[in-house]
């Protein structure tokens, strides 16, 4: 599953919807007819995102709202990706960090004509390295865009080029899970084939840094959990649920158990763009049918689990070592404070009950019972969640995204860190 990251207006949908063009998986008929809307609305430059912003309000507005995923096969290479599209703007983070979450690579855009506002484009840059940093996405394709705005500059490039990949590594993104591309959205440069505006650029296209992509550790061996991202009632079927294997084997007939609420259904059918499978394995992005569970029990940010095996469960409270990247406004954080906690697809507000100890910058020991955080600190937290959640342990699974949380105030990330303990929630104890 890979993830396209980046900033409002960067290019991304653009620059996907004219890649699944150029692979033939949008029919000419098709392609005519989202130009011909696309032109009759004034927006003839964005015909290629239509491909993946299929919305009204999308096209009005001219940016992505929710998470795309559309088809997406390279039947010559026998690999199949997810491509997970998410917004840029701020306004919408929630659905990005839904998106985020369902991914294992990332591909992140900077576009090419940042100017003026450099400093505040860096800031939304190390907010994004945050997020893929903390949710553990290791792999990353930088995609420089919108090349034609620059004229195809290679002393650009390479001064963006040097800027990002400073970032990346202060991050401590590795070297080797990194790629560099030049490219154009809406003229297709160095997406499948290279392009001769750019004769200084002599290596990978888009497409052949994404064939290189390769799958995280194994986690097969570790208990099914399945994040949810949506779920419908499809007549004649009952209930279907859409989300991502990140660990474990789902198989049809199994009891699954969904968390928070304890609800327990057995799984149908598995398919995947329409297509039936035999069993999910990790990174898979699904649809499993749950006919004997009520739609209105299964919701975003839920978790499927083998019922007879290891289930996962709610949580009364957890404590999380967490990195304090930044404070909201200039005051401390104490004991108390309640921002919005991301875990898997959950995005649930939890009140800091105990600030358990921080690291002494000075002398790097624990110091107790703090009272209060700034931004830089490392800390220990024990922290309530205010509705029914599912968090788990970092060493349940490390690949899993429910050992890992992100922290953020008013749609700003401000810390991130994983999960050490958790207590049990007992069933109907407000779930």
């Amino acid at each position: 599953s890979v993830v396209t990251i980046g900033e409002c207006s960067s290019g991304k949908s653009t620059a996907m919807g004219r890649l699944m063009y150029e692979l033939g998986l949008v029919s000419e008929e098709k392609m005519k007819q989202i130009e011909m809307e696309a032109k009759a609305m004034g927006c003839v430059n964005s015909k290629f995102a239509w491909i993946l912003n299929k919305d009204k309000q999308e096209r009005e507005l001219n940016k992505t709202i929710d998470i795309n995923i559309p088809p997406f096969e390279l039947h010559d290479e026998g690999k199949k990706f997810d491509l997970i599209d998410t917004p840029g703007s701020n306004n919408y983070m929630k659905n990005m960090m839904t998106g985020i979450a369902l991914a294992s690579a990332a591909i992140l855009f900077w576009r090419m004509d940042y100017d003026e506002y450099l400093s505040d484009d860096v800031m939304c840059l190390d907010d994004h390295l945050t997020l893929l940093n903390a949710k553990g996405i290791s792999q990353v394709i930088v995609a420089f865009t919108q090349m034609d705005h620059v004229n195809y500059s290679y002393e650009q490039y390479q001064c963006f080029r040097s800027l990002v990949l400073a970032r990346l590594k202060r991050f401590r993104f590795k070297e080797r899970n990194i790629q560099c591309i030049p490219i154009s959205g809406l003229y297709g440069d160095n997406l499948t084939e290279r392009s001769a505006n750019m004769p200084w650029y002599r290596s990978v296209t888009l497409l052949d840094a994404m064939k290189s992509l390769h799958l995280p550790d194994e986690t097969k061996g570790y208990p099914l959990r399945v994040v949810v991202k949506d779920v419908y009632d499809k007549g004649g079927f009952g209930t279907v649920a859409v989300g991502s294997v990140v660990s474990g084997i789902m198989k049809p007939g199994m009891v699954v158990k969904f968390a928070p609420t304890g609800v327990e259904g057995e799984v149908k059918s598995i398919k995947k763009f329409g297509y039936e499978l035999p069993f999910a394995k990790p990174t898979e992005l699904i649809e499993f049918n749950v006919p004997d569970v009520s739609v209105s029990d299964i919701h975003r940010g839920h978790v499927a689990s083998d019922a007879h095996f290891s289930p996962a469960f709610a949580v009364e409270s957890f404590v999380a070592k967490v990195m304090i990247a930044k404070t909201p406004g200039v005051k401390p954080i104490f004991n108390g404070y309640t921002p919005v906690i991301d875990c898997g697809t959950a995005h649930v507000a939890c009140k800091f009950k105990h600030i358990l100890n921080t690291i002494d910058r000075h002398t790097g020991r624990p110091r107790a019972d703090p009272g209060f955080v700034r931004g830089g600190d490392i800390c220990t937290v024990k922290m309530e969640p205010i509705k029914p959640m599912c968090v788990e342990r970092y060493e349940i699974c490390p690949m899993s995204s429910l050992g890992r949380i992100t922290i953020r105030d008013n749609n700003q990330v401000i810390g991130f860190g994983r999960v050490t303990y958790t207590t049990e929630k007992t069933l109907g104890a407000g779930i």
